[in-house]
């Protein structure tokens, strides 16, 4: 079931000249460490980009000439059906989007454990950038994001590792302590009573 019923996904455009860019706003804006940052540009999971189902579409030829606000970290999931964007350089509604026909169903952005330091323990958040920094304080643990209060991914990830992991394994559902967060765990505490 998809979010978008009448759109397919659309993978934003790469910018690689961009790159140093989001690690600057990732390294130093949002204080995340560069070993974690450079972790996920290594996996292909986290990189420079542009919505390409944008109208005004820059000279992509030539991205290291593009302004910074038209830059978006950006933080594609696991099913690679979905894409969370964080401008670097912007402060309108622009700054938090997704990328056009993203599926919140079919999987989060993933960051997975550090080997040497697993812990056996999921933990989903709202957003890529949180789920990034609770992997900095833990680095044993597996954290996704559910591009926002998307209960039913949480609760999807905790009933597959009850299902499929050999090894016991816990599953945390981190959403923000406000009325969409403490609501969205309710749910996701009901949903999982269900599967």
């Amino acid at each position: 079931k998809s979010n978008f019923k009448s759109e397919v996904f659309t993978m934003p455009y790469i910018l690689d000249a961009k790159l140093p860019h989001i690690k600057e706003y990732l390294c130093e804006k949002r204080q995340l460490p560069e070993w974690v940052v450079q972790k996920q540009i290594n996996s292909g999971f986290l990189f420079a980009g542009y919505p390409a189902h944008w109208k005004e579409i820059p000279k992509l030829k030539t991205p290291e000439f593009m302004p910074n606000d038209l830059v978006w970290a950006t933080f594609l999931t696991v099913s690679g059906q979905a894409a969370e964007m964080r401008g670097i350089a912007r402060s309108d509604h622009n700054a938090k989007i997704l990328a056009k026909g993203s599926d919140k169903e079919l999987g989060g952005f993933l960051t997975k454990a550090e080997p040497k330091y697993n812990e056996y323990t999921v933990c989903s958040f709202e957003a890529a950038i949180d789920s990034l920094s609770y992997h900095a304080i833990y680095p044993g643990r597996i954290t996704q994001s559910c591009m926002g209060t998307e209960y039913k991914l949480a609760a999807k990830a905790a009933s597959d590792i009850l299902r499929v992991t050999a090894v016991k394994t816990k599953h945390s559902c981190c959403f923000d302590n406000d009325f969409a967060g403490i609501k969205a765990t309710v749910r996701y505490f009901n949903h999982l009573k269900e599967l």
